[in-house]
């Protein structure tokens, strides 16, 4: 009996068990810290993404607002050529009748 219970205890040390139950805490953490490293990998990632996009949006908005800007420019000066030829006085000859 004494035999088995010593040879159970030597080929548990030899197998490793024992230095597996040793080293088991230092696994853990090391398990831990390395999910919590791909978490915030996704998260800066997701981050960066956010950016991008937003940096695009401003780009994209920023592009339409020259372009409106541009277009109102060109309908204030059309609206100035006309203010030029219409007259409101009705006994003016310069005024030109609306059809």
């Amino acid at each position: 009996m004494l035999s088995e219970i010593l040879t159970l205890i030597i080929t548990f040390i030899a197998g490793g068990g024992l230095i597996t139950l040793i080293t088991l805490p230092s696994i853990r953490s090391k398990a831990r810290a390395d999910a919590m490293k791909s978490v915030q990998d996704v998260y800066q990632e997701t981050i960066n993404d956010l950016r991008e996009e937003k940096k695009r949006q401003k780009e994209d908005l920023t592009a339409q607002m020259d372009e409106l800007l541009k277009k109102i420019e060109k309908l204030e000066r059309e609206i100035d050529s006309l203010k030029k030829l219409k007259c409101y006085d009705l006994s003016c000859a310069n005024r030109i009748k609306h059809q």
